[in-house]
């Protein structure tokens, strides 16, 4: 059964946002690249400062977020996706053990790719991908004073990555 919302956290550069997206049976991933839309829209939003997320600074009922302006999103809980909702699920591609920093927010996790993952595909990830946000699964994402694991995945938005590589040597073929 498709999924119409989601409880989502968006980490912007200096906020962790949390609140209800409605997705419309959309998954995260294909909502946030969806291009003919441009912002968040959440209901039942808390926003805490990203050195103390634990500190709820504002409440509000609805709050709208610039795409542009989220580093790392992801869902609280992980919903599954039926394979007729993914036209590539089925897909041959290699895991990629990578690490990555936006500003002060670094993710260490893995990324799948269809083809070889080399300095020119880096490259081409950041400089002309379409997508403008990635997924990177079994994420171990650190902020300042927070240190978190995500093995389902976050979705790292492509125009703030300042650092990528390639660190390991996980080339296991995964459907």
């Amino acid at each position: 059964m498709p999924t119409k919302e989601a409880n989502i956290v968006v980490l912007t550069f200096f906020h962790s946002i949390t609140g209800y997206l409605a997705l419309g049976g959309q998954r995260l991933s294909d909502f946030l690249n969806d291009r003919r839309e441009t912002v968040i829209r959440l209901q039942d939003v808390s926003v805490a400062h990203l050195n103390n997320a634990a500190q709820v600074i504002e409440r509000n009922e609805m709050a709208v977020i610039h795409k542009d302006h989220a580093v790392i999103v992801f869902e609280t809980q992980q919903t599954d996706t039926a394979s007729s909702r993914r036209p590539y699920a089925f897909t041959l591609k290699q895991a990629h053990d990578v690490f990555l920093i936006m500003e002060s927010v670094e993710v260490r996790g893995v990324m799948h790719t269809a083809s070889k993952f080399d300095i020119l595909e880096l490259h081409r990830m950041i400089a002309t991908s379409g997508e403008k946000f990635v997924p990177v699964t079994q994420a171990k994402v650190t902020i300042p004073k927070l240190d978190f694991n995500k093995p389902s995945g976050v979705m790292v938005n492509v125009q703030h990555i300042h650092y990528i590589a390639k660190t390991g040597a996980s080339e296991t073929p995964k459907l």
